[in-house]
């Protein structure tokens, strides 16, 4: 029997949220009825212009913020009464009033996946302080998680230990998510290293900024710079940084794949993380990737072959900068290797597929 089913995510063609419009179109292929919930309304209009698979409809949520109040709960249980959906998919704030509507409407006849991208870890990590407000969102997230959520989907063993440590439940699932391929060919890269990616203390900024000051003299004598771009909370300590560093500030999406291209490699110093959308696109991108061990992404990759891995603190970081100024590393073929493994783990259609078994839809 055909499935009625409904995704809840943002909508793009190309970041790593296209996973769930491209899951929709694909599940909508092989004969399922699918609505594609985003909190977008200007995409429908100006983003969404090819004819749609039969079976596929593409709703917005009322209004132009987060899909996180009442209203849009309300407006939910109006389309789901209607549709009766057998199973939801939802990632992020679009998941609550999907997730919670269903079960309210149909309880056990609806079966409920929700995703979890981010590490309680790293949540943790990157607040000054637990205060009682950071304490009641867990707690409401747990129960919500225990009521409501069928299984919880991690995109990497990582994400899966993550959640088993911090809620206690045996609900999670591991796979991994994919990245649409933007890759257009390699050029010619400068002698840059690159950090790309939110400037907060998880991700680990402070500790390759301690590893470069450690080797300046050599990377200056190299003719080595440091490229940084993003917004976060360690802005503040970039007023330090040394003359061959540069930083850019928030980078448009648009701009992602060009500085990429632009690296010699781009460096993830994480001290924890899940699997790094940046470090996606670096082997997409086929350029080489200096990737923290406490990454969920590092999981997946072989020190030497397609990544340079060291642990996320400035001595092992120096150590790997100062094999790659005496050329132990060639990072042109570690870059080809990466690529070879994006395209191997992480295409789109290996993904829709595995959600195709994940949801109990192969062979039906």
């Amino acid at each position: 029997m055909k499935k009625r089913i409904i995704i809840a995510h943002n909508f793009s063609k190309e970041s790593f949220s296209a996973m769930s419009y491209e899951l929709s179109v694909y599940l909508a292929k092989i004969g399922h009825q699918v609505i594609f919930f985003l909190h977008q309304p200007r995409v429908l209009q100006h983003q969404i212009q090819e004819p749609l698979p039969e079976g596929l409809e593409i709703r917005a949520w009322p209004g132009t913020g987060r899909p996180n109040q009442l209203r849009h709960l309300f407006w939910f249980l109006k389309i789901g009464l209607k549709f009766k959906p057998h199973l939801v998919v939802g990632h992020f704030s679009g998941a609550i009033p999907a997730i919670l509507g269903s079960k309210l409407l149909f309880w056990r006849r609806t079966k409920t996946f929700i995703y979890y991208h981010t590490l309680r870890s790293q949540l943790e990590l990157d607040r000054s302080r637990q205060n009682l407000l950071g304490m009641f969102r867990f707690w409401r997230r747990k129960l919500f998680y225990r009521l409501f959520c069928d299984s919880v989907l991690a995109n990497s063993v990582r994400a899966k230990q993550d959640f088993d440590r911090h809620f206690k439940m045996s609900k999670s699932i591991s796979h991994l998510t994919p990245l649409p391929d933007r890759f257009q060919g390699l050029s010619e890269p400068t002698r840059q290293l690159c950090f790309l990616g939110r400037l907060d203390r998880s991700k680990g900024l402070d500790i390759l900024l301690k590893a470069v000051s450690k080797c300046q003299k050599e990377l200056e004598k190299d003719g080595v710079s440091l490229v940084i771009a993003g917004s976060g909370q360690l802005e503040s300590v970039l007023q330090e940084m040394p003359p061959f560093c540069r930083y850019l500030g928030r980078l448009p999406y648009s701009e992602v794949d060009k500085l990429i291209n632009n690296s010699m490699a781009v460096c993830i110093p994480s001290r924890t993380d899940n699997l790094v959308t940046v470090g996606l696109e670096t082997l997409m991108n086929g350029v080489a990737l200096l990737i923290s061990k406490e990454t969920g992404l590092a999981d997946y990759l072989e020190h030497g072959v397609d990544c340079v891995k060291f642990e996320p603190h400035s001595d092992s970081l120096e150590h790997v900068l100062r094999a790659i100024l005496a050329n132990q590393y060639d990072l042109k073929a570690i870059g080809r290797q990466g690529r070879e493994t994006y395209k191997r783990l992480f295409s789109v259609p290996s993904y829709c597929k595995v959600m195709e078994q994940i949801l109990g839809l192969k062979g039906v």
